[in-house]
């Protein structure tokens, strides 16, 4: 069954900014769902019961907090992320309190809610597009075109940080091309990363 994501802010170039960078990256191929309020949101939310929600707080009609308690008290189980500009403590603590998954605090990039989205889709199982989306980062990076800039978030993001050692370095290998030499080589190569 194809994943569904809802962008839920006013701000449509905000919208078609997210769209974007999670299509032109090939992060997933869920279903991608925008409302430019509150109100749309909830509507949309509850006729499409998305997997994963990213709604700002400030919305006009319904804000986005109040969105949130509206779709939980209807009794969905997506997983939601906020985008708030205000790093006030009550905001958080009623984003905690209505069980949301993510609170962002603005100014927040693209790449920031997409590693967001992706954290959340792969928590309600699509383990294929995270997979995907670790290969694509690696891969980006191995190759120079890195679209990520820091190493750790290479290492952080696909898991190659919990690895023991300079064990890392065989996830990168193309098993079907390394001989016993070239992974004994890897192992003990310093690491670069």
């Amino acid at each position: 069954m194809k994943k569904t994501i809802l962008l839920v802010d006013d701000q449509r170039e905000v919208l078609l900014g997210i769209r974007e960078f999670l299509s032109e990256m090939q992060m997933t191929d869920a279903e991608i769902l925008m409302a430019q309020d509150g109100r749309q949101g909830l509507a949309l939310a509850l006729e499409r019961r998305p997997n994963v929600i990213v709604a700002d707080i400030m919305m006009p009609e319904l804000d986005g907090l109040s969105m949130v308690q509206e779709i939980v008290s209807a009794g969905l189980h997506s997983r939601i992320i906020v985008l708030s500009a205000y790093s006030e403590f009550d905001f958080a603590r009623k984003a905690i309190a209505l069980g949301v998954n993510e609170y962002l605090v603005k100014p927040v990039t693209q790449r920031q809610i997409c590693n967001a989205v992706m954290r959340q889709l792969n928590s309600v199982g699509d383990a294929a597009s995270y997979d995907r989306f670790c290969g694509l980062m690696l891969g980006s990076y191995l190759s120079g075109n890195d679209f990520y800039t820091r190493p750790q978030d290479v290492m952080e993001l696909t898991g190659l940080s919990r690895m023991k050692g300079g064990f890392w370095r065989a996830a990168l290998l193309d098993a079907s091309a390394a001989d016993g030499e070239a992974l004994r080589a890897a192992l003990t190569r310093p690491s670069q990363i």
